[in-house]
């Protein structure tokens, strides 16, 4: 499985990029039992702590870039 997962935003003058891994979490209770009790809909929708196609996932070894229109570099971080 390839974890590694590329997020984009752009606002129409500013772009954000970060590269990172996810890491599935998903044997985490306490956190599948969180993500019920903030997003109430997800009981709705069939989800319950046992179902395997519920997943859990953290970002880890992120590295984000942000720029301008123009793709001049106004930022980097790591975290």
């Amino acid at each position: 499985m390839n974890n590694h997962a590329c997020i984009v935003a752009c606002d129409g003058e500013e772009w954000i990029r970060i590269d990172c891994q996810l890491i599935d979490d998903s044997d985490n209770v306490d956190a599948k039992k969180a993500m019920m009790e903030e997003f109430d809909w997800m009981e709705e929708a069939g989800y319950t702590l046992d179902n395997p196609d519920f997943q859990v996932l953290y970002i880890a070894n992120a590295k984000s870039t942000i720029a301008d229109s123009d793709g001049n570099i106004k930022a980097t971080y790591e975290f």
